[in-house]
């Protein structure tokens, strides 16, 4: 099944007054944009030594970023673009996200919605354009590239320096701030992250971009 109650049990489809959606691998078809630009500069080979530390844990995900971004340095942040404009956003999700842009809560106010990712800013920028959709609809919590004069250069600002962790402070005080219980929101993902998403009153795991489209039975 690609939806699966969370620990609350909220077995049965509710009115979503909040939803939570992934980005690389669930909005996008690309599951790391960071190694699509690894491979398009021929990095790859050099960059999959620092992945395979931090699964190991010999590194956290800061200098894993930080070590990722200096095998970019001197290359000009258009390169970057270029590569990451080879992203486009599943057909899907733009008529998923339209949808959810347009979805009540049960106050008859818009309900809340997030993109959550340890990928790029500048990606969830373009979705949410494509889609229709600024930022004061949806709040965007991702990294992002420094440069300098148009080059890529030092450490990348990382809002989200544990994959986890830093995601649900972010999911916590998303939720707060809009006055939603935990239980009645929802999230997609293209990867189950148990205790992300663990209290939520659902969780939609998105293996293909048909799967967003039971996002549909929580909007009523």
């Amino acid at each position: 099944m690609a939806v699966r109650a969370t620990p609350t049990n909220r077995t049965a489809p509710f009115p979503a007054q909040a939803i939570i959606f992934d980005l690389d691998g669930t909005l996008t078809p690309v599951a790391s944009p960071w190694r699509l630009v690894h491979e398009a500069f021929g990095l790859w080979e050099r960059a999959v030594a620092y992945h395979d530390q931090f699964f190991r844990g010999e590194i956290d995900y800061e200098t894993w970023c930080r070590r990722d971004v200096a095998l970019w340095q001197g290359r000009s942040l258009a390169e970057v673009r270029a590569v990451l404009a080879r992203i486009q956003p599943c057909p899907e999700a733009i008529d998923i996200l339209k949808r959810a842009a347009a979805h009540r809560r049960a106050d008859g106010r818009p309900a809340p919605l997030m993109i959550l990712s340890s990928g790029f800013d500048e990606l969830a920028g373009r979705v949410l354009a494509a889609a229709g959709l600024s930022r004061e609809r949806v709040r965007v919590v991702a990294n992002s590239l420094r440069e300098e004069n148009g080059v890529v250069c030092g450490a990348p600002h990382v809002v989200l320096g544990d994959p986890v962790r830093d995601k649900r402070s972010h999911l916590v005080r998303f939720l707060a701030d809009h006055g939603v219980a935990p239980h009645d929101a929802i999230a997609l993902d293209d990867r189950e992250e148990g205790d992300l998403y663990a209290d939520l009153g659902a969780f939609i795991h998105v293996r293909t971009p048909a799967d967003l489209r039971r996002i549909e039975d929580f909007l009523v």
